[in-house]
This record gives C-alpha cells, structure tokens and sequence, in this order.
C-alpha cells in the first residue's frame, strides 16, 4: 500500500463537492521561512555591521534564501482534497495487484481477505487499485487501472464502497 495524491480521474464523480487546499505543513513552514527571513531583515537594518562585513553578508544571504524557500513552498507545497459539506480530508492509497480487474473488484465485494492478500504486490506491477475516502467513510470510491506502456489508463468504472470493503482494503498490508 503506498499513500499517494488523489487522482483526478478518480474523483470525477464527486468533484463538485470537493475543494483542494494547502496542507497545514505547508502553510507552518512557509511560515517559518517568511518569519527568519523578517528577523534577518530586523538584524540587518537594526545593526551597524561596518563597511563589508561578511557578517552582513551572510545574514542577508540567509534572508534572502529563507524568503525565496518561503514563496516557493507556499505556491509548489502540497494540496489536499476535503470533502465540503463535512470540511474532512480525502485520503488515497495504492494498491498494486497480481491479477485480473474482474477477480479484484469481485474479492472486494466478497470480502475475500485471504484473495486479496496473497495476490498483492509490494511493488508498481500488475493492477493498480486506487482507493480514496474521508474518515468517516462519507466518500468511498476505489478504481483499477492497468499498466500500458507508460502510463495507467483505468480498467474498471468507478465503484463505490462500503465501511466494511475500505476497512477491508486498509487490512490488505
């Protein structure tokens, strides 16, 4: 099981009732950078450090590196989807599978535990099983694709699960 973005393919259905926001940690560490970047800014206007002072220097090097690593973490940082009407994040995993779309999605809604473990992979090959949903199982949608060269294109419908089919997916590894 690997933790992964949420496919955009996969959420489709229910795009309407999501929204896409910056995570937390990124916000706290944009943060972070932004306020030694100001410090560095205070020492620097605030002390005479004379003519060409390596001291200077290297502050504002600092100043300008944590600034620079500030902004670009608060555009390129990570998103997460959250489902609007409860305000709960969107989890994904992956799952990679040594057999047929048809024989997984049928193991899942058989509750076929024993099925499903001695055919997963620990590695990208075979199916790959998306599986996204919030908490409190609100949304809880899962997908197969197979690998053609270079890329997945999906080998089943999106289904919608159940709470006893995720917790079963979540039991896998």
């Amino acid at each position: 099981m690997k933790t992964s973005i949420v496919s955009d393919l996969l959420l489709s259905d229910v795009k309407n009732s999501l929204v896409r926001r910056r995570s937390i940690t990124t916000i706290l560490f944009s943060a972070l950078c932004l306020s030694i970047s100001i410090i560095s800014f205070v020492v620097l206007i605030t002390y005479d450090f004379g003519y060409k002072s390596e001291l200077e220097f290297y502050i504002s090097f600092v100043m300008i590196a944590f600034l620079i690593a500030a902004i670009l973490q608060f555009i390129f940082g990570k998103k997460h989807y959250y489902y609007k009407p409860e305000n709960v994040p969107v989890k994904c995993h992956l799952y990679f599978f040594d057999t047929t779309s048809e024989k997984l999605i049928q193991a899942v809604k058989t509750n076929d535990i024993n099925f499903l473990k001695s055919v997963v992979n620990d590695y990208d090959r075979g199916i790959k099983m998306e599986l996204a949903y919030t908490p409190n199982y609100s949304i809880a949608i899962c997908q197969c694709y197979k690998y053609v060269p270079y890329e997945y294109i999906p080998d089943s419908e999106v289904i919608t699960l159940t709470n006893s089919e995720v917790e079963l997916l979540l039991n896998v590894k």
